[in-house]
């Protein structure tokens, strides 16, 4: 029995530490990967951050209840892109729009119908690599860390909405200021 548990922890001790679970130890610190079918790769440490190539918006004007189309594409010489984020502010409500890109693709960014009209700016990109390496681009340190890179090129969009007016209540009624328990009261 104790050396049947034994096999078991020392089994599981193994395993643990070529897949990364132990923290503090990951499996490439240890100068492997494990691949799709479960076997161990070797590879290269990620050592150089990843870097924004380019972004972009379909155009830079939308209605509220529209949509904005945005573009991104990094590089990473080791473990590839996994997320291009890109933060958008808008200066009149102080609402941050968060798009979460994949490399090289475009996502669909969904103006709210209540968005009154004004520009929102780019204030952040954040490009991540699947090894965890990470580059931050700033324009105004919205976010840590303030070791953020100026922004390669500045991005904005002019939300317009014609009909941003909250609806009012002109008048209301009612047919009686008593009722019995049962009856009704129509307003």
């Amino acid at each position: 029995m104790k050396r049947t548990a034994k096999m078991f922890c020392s089994l599981l001790l193994s395993a643990s530490l070529v897949l990364g679970f132990i923290p503090g130890v990951s499996a490439q610190e240890n100068d492997k990967t494990i691949g799709e079918s479960g076997t161990v790769l070797f590879s290269t440490p990620d050592a150089a951050p990843p870097e924004i190539i380019s972004y972009s918006i379909d155009k830079t004007q939308a209605e509220a209840g529209g949509t904005i189309t945005v573009q991104a594409e990094g590089k990473d010489d080791a473990s590839g892109i996994d997320c291009i984020y890109l933060f958008f502010k808008c200066e009149e409500t102080g609402k941050i729009y968060e798009v979460c890109c994949p490399n090289g693709r475009t996502y669909d960014l969904e103006i709210t119908w209540y968005e009154p009209s004004g520009i929102c700016y780019l204030e952040e990109v954040w490009v991540l690599g699947f090894s965890s390496s990470q580059k931050y681009y700033s324009k105004n340190h919205l976010f840590p860390p303030e070791n953020a890179k100026p922004l390669p090129q500045e991005l904005s969009f002019t939300i317009s909405n014609p009909d941003n007016t909250p609806p009012e209540i002109i008048s209301y009624s009612i047919d009686k200021t008593q009722v019995e328990a049962g009856g009704t009261i129509n307003v």
